[in-house]
Formats: structure tokens, C-alpha cells, sequence
């Protein structure tokens, strides 16, 4: 969260598409994640509309770290065609690329992660990292104009949100 390290659960990404791509995945661990790493380390042209975004987010934050992370290093207003880099990302994405795992709930990433929170107040501590398991869980189904959805199930929240929006606005 951009706002209070105590809305923040453990992130249960990597160990969710390091499932996926252990039970489905076709290329090689590293060859996946390196554009990832490159986008990050080398940049990225921004678009007006991230721009803009940034440039509204950024500065009403009040966690340090995310106006660092997010805001314009040379100062002033991001514009599109302006690149943004992101190079603690990108180390973070190498370490996930060369260690999978082992590369964000243990060692450097895990360590600086929980550093952040025990500074910001938040929760996350090793334990929590160390004991996080991806599962695979049935979706939730539901219809709408005809198209069967499948989203996320509980105990994510976006899922069931999604499906009442949908509902919601099927009948306008």
C-alpha cells in the first residue's frame, strides 16, 4: 500500500507464477523473468496516462519510499516520453530470476522487506514469509451477458467484487 505498511499481506505472487509455471510452464524459469528484469533495470518509455497517474499519486503519499521509488529522480513532473527506471525492482526481479523462491521469501529481498515493515509498522515478518504457500483453489463461476467468468476465489476479494460490479451493471 501506498498509504500504511499495515494494509499490506503477505505477497503471495512469486510463489503463485513459480507454481503455475512449475505445473504449466513451457520456457525455462529465466528466460521468462529476464524481460522483466531488463524493464526495470533499463527502463521504460512512459505513456501521458502513466504520467499523469504518477504525477497526481506520487506526491499525496505519505510513505517515503514509494514517493522515492515513484517520483521523478531529477525532480519536477513526469511527461510522457520521459523513462522510467527502476533499479531496486530490478535487482529484486534478478534475485527472483537466479533463485526463484528462495530470491524474495529468504535472504536480501526477504531481509530488506521485512526491514521496511518493522520501520513503516507494518506486520510481515520472516515467519510469515518462510511459512507462505501458493495453493491452487477452484475460481468462482459466475455469467455475464452470456459469458461465463472465472475469477480469483476468496480469500482475495477481487473475484467476488468483480462479480458484483458485472451484475450490478448487467441490467443498464
Amino acid at each position: 500500500s501506498r498509504m500504511n505498511h499495515r494494509y499490506v499481506g503477505v505477497p503471495g505472487t512469486v510463489r503463485g507464477l513459480s507454481l503455475a509455471h512449475e505445473l504449466y510452464g513451457a520456457l525455462a524459469w529465466k528466460v521468462v523473468v529476464e524481460p522483466a528484469v531488463r524493464l526495470a533495470s533499463d527502463g521504460f518509455v512512459m505513456t501521458g496516462g502513466l504520467a499523469s497517474s504518477l504525477n497526481r499519486v506520487v506526491p499525496r503519499s505519505r510513505n517515503a519510499e514509494f514517493r522515492r521509488v515513484y517520483g521523478k529522480p531529477s525532480g519536477g513532473r513526469w511527461r510522457s516520453g520521459d523513462t522510467i527506471k527502476m533499479p531496486d525492482l530490478g535487482a529484486t526481479l534478478a534475485r527472483i530470476r537466479d533463485h526463484r523462491n528462495a530470491g524474495f521469501y529468504a535472504g536480501e529481498t526477504a531481509k530488506l522487506l521485512v526491514e521496511e515493515m518493522k520501520q513503516g509498522g507494518g506486520y510481515i515478518t520472516q515467519a510469515d514469509l518462510s511459512a507462505y504457500r501458493a495453493r491452487i483453489s477452484a475460481p468462482i463461476q459466475f455469467t455475464y451477458r452470456g459469458y461465463e467468468v472465472l475469477s480469483s476465489p476468496p480469500p482475495s476479494s477481487g473475484g467476488i467484487t468483480l462479480a458484483q460490479q458485472l451484475q450490478i451493471i448487467e441490467n443498464f
